[in-house]
């Protein structure tokens, strides 16, 4: 039970010290690199279809947030191990690519001028029309009560290998 109010206090204290800008100093020290993984953009309701969303809002604070503290890179120079060492790399990707990307992801992103790859899913050509987590998201809240039922043809396997660069010294 304590630890459950330790965390919380913890988490308030932090959030506490990001909205008084008081984490800047520690942001501009920090070194290293990672890819932030998106799923989806929407205009408002971001949790009604899939609770990992976000509003279009939300995202063009952390574009701002991202483009002020750190070094945004592409995919390819991630790869390449092209960073800067002054500040923290960041690379931006977008996972499934839903049309929302196009319709809101790609305007903000040329607005700031910020590298992002999108990965497109071919769930279509497969021969189905929503993927199995999103299936379930949809069903989670769409759902009467708390049943979901999940017909055995709408989970798709999909075999995954995972590949993690070793980032080069500069």
């Amino acid at each position: 039970m304590y630890s459950g109010i330790r965390k919380k206090i913890s988490y308030g204290w932090q959030d506490t010290k990001g909205r008084m800008g008081l984490h800047h100093r520690k942001i501009r020290k920090s070194a290293g690199s990672r890819i932030l993984v998106y799923h989806g953009l929407c205009p408002s309701h971001h949790t009604r279809y899939n609770s990992i969303f976000l509003t279009t809002r939300v995202f063009e604070q952390h574009l701002k947030f991202f483009k002020e503290h750190f070094n945004l890179v592409s995919l390819d120079d991630y790869f390449q191990g092209q960073f800067r060492n002054d500040r923290f790399n960041v690379c931006i990707t977008f996972d499934d690519g839903f049309a929302n990307n196009f319709k809101y992801v790609l305007p903000l992103v040329r607005q700031y001028n910020i590298p992002v790859c999108f990965f497109v899913t071919g769930i279509r050509q497969a021969g189905y029309d929503i993927l199995w987590n999103d299936f379930l998201a949809c069903s989670r809240n769409m759902a009467p009560g708390n049943s979901i039922f999940i017909p055995k043809s709408t989970i798709v396997i999909v075999p995954v290998r995972i590949f993690r660069p070793q980032p080069k010294k500069i």
